[in-house]
C-alpha cells in the first residue's frame, strides 16, 4: 500500500513537472515585479488609434518626450503580451479625471496585488495572447474599416455554406 502511495506521488510529480501550465506559471512568477525588458514594439498603436484630436484627455507627445516618459514606460512595462503593453501605454498616456474612477482602478490593482492566485489565473488566461501577431488586433478593432472585397458574392456564399 505504501509503495502504491509513493508511486502515485512520483507520477503526480512527473506530470506536474511536464505540465505546460506549471511552466507558464513559473515564468509568470519569475517575471513578477522585475523591470520591463520589452522593446515596445507596437505599444503605442492602441493609444494612437483611440486618442482624440484634443490633448485635454491625454499627455501630449512633446510633454511625453520631454519628461522622458518613454524610458519610464519601458521600465514599467513588465507585461507578458504585446496587447498588455498597448493597454499599459494607453493607461499611462490618458488622464483619469474622476476620483471615483481613480479609486476603483486602485481598488482593482490592490485586489490583484493581494490575491496572487487570482492574478496568476488571469495572467495564465491572457498569456494565450503572447504571440506578437496579437498586437495587430487593435488595427482590426479601432483602425479603418477594411475596403470592400473584390469578390463579395463568393465570400458571402462561402460564409453561408461554412456554417456548422
Amino acid at each position: 500500500m505504501r509503495a502504491l502511495f509513493h508511486l502515485r506521488f512520483l507520477l503526480d510529480q512527473l506530470l506536474y513537472a511536464l505540465s505546460p501550465r506549471r511552466n507558464a506559471l513559473e515564468d509568470l512568477r519569475a517575471r513578477w515585479g522585475h523591470v520591463g525588458t520589452q522593446d515596445g514594439w507596437l505599444a503605442t498603436r492602441y493609444f494612437d488609434l483611440t486618442r482624440g484630436q484634443s490633448t485635454a484627455d491625454h499627455v501630449d507627445d512633446k510633454t511625453w518626450g520631454d519628461l522622458e516618459l518613454p524610458r519610464v514606460f519601458a521600465d514599467l512595462d513588465t507585461t507578458v503580451t504585446r496587447v498588455g503593453s498597448q493597454s499599459l501605454f494607453k493607461r499611462l498616456r490618458t488622464y483619469t479625471d474622476g476620483q471615483n474612477e481613480l479609486a476603483e482602478q486602485y481598488r482593482v490593482y490592490e485586489m490583484l496585488r493581494a490575491d496572487p492566485a487570482l492574478r496568476e489565473a488571469i495572467q495564465l488566461k491572457l498569456s494565450r495572447l503572447r504571440e506578437d501577431s496579437n498586437a495587430d488586433i487593435v488595427n482590426y478593432v479601432f483602425g479603418r474599416p477594411p475596403e470592400k472585397p473584390q469578390y463579395v458574392v463568393p465570400i458571402l456564399l462561402w460564409s453561408l455554406v461554412s456554417k456548422h
